[in-house]
């Protein structure tokens, strides 16, 4: 992905949360902890992966979660929980006209969609970081941060565990798809 694509997909993406209300924050900050205990289990149950790496992912996610609780709150009250896509991953994006459009939204569980809006673009940065595309990262990482102000960039501290959980969950899909 080209930096200028990048930096277009952090518009869209700021301006579909300026669009979304602020939402009650309770519920996302409770579900967090079960996001990464449904992860731990499912690569608990997958035969081959070693057994110390996810005790280290679990307890990372788990220690991480403690120690940015207060941020997490801070956030909700401020009013960065929003009903956001939910599945932002770079496959859930398409090019319409060269610009890029977000499609197949969480819909049908408010909950899952509900959620930090930081926590919705570590999805798509996770992808570009795994796909190897750091500018692309880097350029969708910033163009928002510059959009989103002060509150985000003080915020910075939650990406590790933001981005861990995303990359847990698009793992554990893939492992679910492979059962099918």
């Amino acid at each position: 992905m080209q930096p200028a694509l990048a930096v277009a997909l952090a518009d869209t993406i700021r301006r579909a949360h300026d669009r979304s209300a602020p939402a009650p924050g309770g519920p996302w900050l409770d579900s967090i902890g079960g996001i990464i205990d449904r992860n731990t289990a499912k690569f608990r149950a997958v035969n081959g992966l070693p057994g110390a790496a996810i005790d280290r992912l679990d307890a990372f996610n788990h220690a991480a979660l403690v120690e940015q609780t207060t941020l997490l709150e801070a956030r909700a009250a401020a009013g960065c929980v929003r009903r956001c896509h939910g599945d932002l991953h770079l496959g859930n994006i398409v090019l319409i006209d060269g610009k890029p459009v977000m499609f197949d939204a969480i819909e049908f569980d408010p909950i899952i969609a509900t959620t930090d809006i930081l926590y919705d673009l570590a999805f798509p940065l996770m992808d570009l970081i795994h796909f190897d595309q750091r500018a692309a990262a880097n350029a969708l990482f910033n163009t928002y941060l510059d959009a989103a102000g002060e509150a985000a960039r003080n915020a910075l501290v939650l990406f590790p565990l933001f981005l861990s959980m995303r990359a847990a969950i698009r793992a554990h899909v893939l492992f679910m798809k492979s059962e099918q």
